[in-house]
């Protein structure tokens, strides 16, 4: 896989121009993927929220996505780059993954810094790896970076991925939807903790984490790894296994 990025100075509040600009020099590029900037497209530094609502989209009606997917399409790459989110009634700094067919993914800044605590609402997409033909990227943005457990629980997810045989994740909901379980497996007990970890930090809206159970597999080569979430309005409910 051929990969680049392109960091450039955008100007801030101008939408269209830094567009163009970006299109334009990605014009002759060969590449599979090309990395953007954080907030690529409306720039940085946002002097309250009130400005992040006035040039936030919604990737399902904008024009810069609409434009950034035909260019994937037409130079066949995929695009990872900075997007200022609306979501509804909340904003987030996001990361779009884009190719020829459109967004394929969107990650929302977990680890805001400093005033962007004001600006934005707090991610809540969980980490995950996805796929570009054979290979695997995780996506994380700027600050992120400073806490392990983002890479960690990127790493593990790819890591696990790689393991033939490894049946998938399974998902159901039971007692009437008031509950819901991940099974999954881990190659070992330790990796089992990590992976436990990972689908708690995916907990579903409406629900919270109740109850987490390992067992080992496979003569101890393996680990079954099974995590309960209950419904909110349940929350008093069963306490002795919060």
């Amino acid at each position: 896989m051929k990969i680049g990025f392109y960091q450039y100075r955008p100007v801030f509040g101008n939408v269209s121009h830094n567009l163009n600009k970006v299109v334009k020099k990605l014009g002759d590029v060969q590449a599979d993927l090309i990395v953007l900037p954080e907030l690529a497209f409306t720039g940085y530094y946002f002097k309250d929220r009130a400005e992040v609502m006035k040039l936030a989209e919604d990737p399902g009606k904008s024009t810069t996505v609409d434009t950034l997917t035909a260019l994937c399409k037409k130079k066949k790459l995929h695009l990872v780059t900075g997007f200022t989110e609306k979501a509804k009634n909340k904003y987030f700094n996001s990361a779009l993954l884009i190719g020829p067919k459109g967004v394929e993914h969107i990650y929302r800044k977990i680890h805001l810094f400093n005033e962007e605590t004001k600006w934005f609402d707090d991610g809540d997409v969980p980490l995950q790896v996805n796929k570009i033909g054979n290979v695997r990227i995780g996506i994380m943005i700027c600050f992120d970076w400073v806490f392990p457990e983002v890479t960690r629980v990127l790493a593990l997810q790819a890591r696990l991925w790689s393991h033939s045989g490894m049946p998938k994740r399974r998902e159901k909901s039971v007692d009437g939807g008031d509950a819901r379980i991940v099974d999954d497996q881990a190659p070992s007990p330790q990796e089992g903790l990590d992976l436990a970890r990972s689908i708690l930090s995916g907990c579903p809206d409406g629900y919270h984490p109740w109850r987490v159970e390992i067992q080992k597999s496979d003569r101890g080569r393996r680990a079954a790894v099974r995590v309960w979430f209950k419904r909110n309005a349940l929350r008093g409910e069963d306490s002795e296994h919060d």
